[in-house]
């Protein structure tokens, strides 16, 4: 049995399309043969190697021209994929140039450089979607920033929020992310041209020029030390990916609970031809924010093992490194699927206010107990204030007459509140504290432009 993201029914499901080119074979096959085309031109322009060389050898790495097929037969029987490639890329060549192929190198260097290539172009196929669902969160923290809810905690109303301060709060969980992938860039993108045991005595004397060199060919940064062994930069990248699988299933987790029957607070747009269930027609199932959930659970797999694989032995260990060769797209393939269905979730969101509102007021006035008690803390003290609005929300669930009826009606506070104090108090759009303006905050620049006083004169 293969692997669900390989699996011909289910793999468009949970992966994304432009992340399997990327993470494909033929793409990591590309991802190599490009290092080594850059190798090669370096070393010529250093004068390491003949220019025709050189030529030759880049004219000779378009992944397009082998037989992926016969090179993974041939890696399986040599236990050594690299190896495979690079006496393919040697034949192409012919035998006049062939021993430049691969000068000096060490397999790690070209599969590690590769690597960084995918890594960049699955970051880069990443940010749009991530840059989409952010704005798109935001603008519903600004449509919102007024709309009325329940505010849950553990489970249970709690005080009044806005839905705006909801969608702020994923919009402000996003634009972090956001930053941290940007910021990780230079370390995550790292050339690796270190030689067979890191010492780089196999590129010779001019070292560090060649090094610099193919960093520039290839547009990535240059590290200061090896890091066969070094893993941190791919720890460092599970651990962000985890924390994308974390907002993609905290938002979509979210939906799953406010669409349910009881809620019915929001709903994701149905795709054409979303079918809901194969028995019950009138079913609107949030698929996409189930399939979030789904995703988010499965990326923190592959991001563990990476997590717990930093501690390779002495100067290479293979055993440790080919754990990302599976681990490493997988990710991708599923990170690009979920921020690819969390924009479009997004983007889609249905929101009723009324509703949120119709179930903001089926605690009967229970949810502003805070403010009550509050109005009540100036002039009977916070414990007492606390301790008489616990049992008159107690009272509340014992007769079934309504919070605000068995506030109203208790003398102790009609001795400190007046009439309108208390009405004020139990209103609970006058409890939502700086929601709309912390929704404002979160939605930044796609705001209307505030409007300006009129110059003076």
């Amino acid at each position: 049995m293969g692997s669900g993201l390989d699996d011909d029914l289910l793999g468009g499901f949970f992966a994304d399309r432009r992340q399997r080119q990327i993470f494909s074979g033929r793409g990591r096959l590309q991802s190599w043969l490009d290092v080594e085309a850059a190798l090669a031109r370096a070393q010529a322009d250093l004068g390491l190697v003949p220019a025709e060389a050189a030529a030759r050898i880049a004219a000779c790495c378009d992944a397009s021209a082998y037989d992926l097929a016969a090179l993974g037969e041939e890696a399986s029987a040599l236990q050594h994929p690299v190896v495979a490639v690079v006496r393919a890329l040697e034949h192409a060549v012919g035998e006049r140039w062939s021993r430049f192929v691969h000068h000096g190198a060490t397999s790690q260097d070209i599969a590690d450089s590769g690597q960084a290539l995918q890594l960049r172009a699955g970051l880069d196929a990443l940010e749009p979607d991530l840059e989409a669902a952010q704005r798109a969160a935001a603008e519903l923290a600004h449509r919102h920033r007024e709309t009325l809810a329940a505010g849950r905690t553990r489970g249970q109303h709690a005080v009044p929020i806005t839905f705006g301060l909801k969608a702020a709060s994923w919009a402000d969980e996003l634009s972090r992310l956001r930053a941290r992938l940007a910021e990780a860039r230079p370390r995550l993108l790292a050339l690796q041209i270190s030689g067979a045991a890191g010492t780089l005595a196999a590129y010779g004397p001019r070292w560090r020029e060649l090094r610099a060199a193919v960093a520039r060919e290839l547009g990535l940064s240059e590290p200061s030390q090896p890091w066969h062994v070094s893993r941190d930069r791919i720890g460092e990248l599970a651990a962000l990916m985890s924390l994308l699988a974390g907002a993609m299933e905290r938002v979509g987790a979210e939906v799953v609970r406010l669409q349910s029957t009881d809620l019915a607070e929001v709903a994701e747009r149905p795709a054409p031809g979303h079918v809901g269930s194969s028995t019950m027609p009138q079913k609107r199932n949030p698929q996409q924010a189930e399939g979030l959930v789904a995703k988010a659970r499965l990326i923190h797999g592959p991001a563990g093992v990476l997590l717990r694989n930093g501690a390779h032995q002495h100067e290479r260990d293979v055993g440790a490194w080919m754990v990302e060769w599976i681990a490493v797209p997988e990710l991708f393939l599923l990170g690009g699927a979920g921020a690819a269905e969390l924009r479009e979730l997004l983007e889609g969101l249905e929101v009723d206010p009324e509703q949120m509102l119709e179930n903001l007021g089926r605690s009967e006035g229970a949810i502003v107990a805070e403010a009550v008690m509050m109005a009540l803390d100036e002039r009977l003290g916070r414990d007492r204030a606390h301790h008489l609005l616990a049992e008159l929300a107690a009272e509340s669930r014992r007769t079934g007459r309504p919070f605000a009826a068995v506030v109203a009606a208790d003398p102790q506070v009609g001795e400190v509140l007046s009439p309108s104090e208390l009405r004020d108090a139990l209103n609970p759009r006058r409890w939502i504290g700086a929601a709309a303006e912390l929704s404002d905050l979160a939605a930044g620049a796609d705001l209307p432009p505030e409007p300006q006083p009129p110059a003076s004169t």
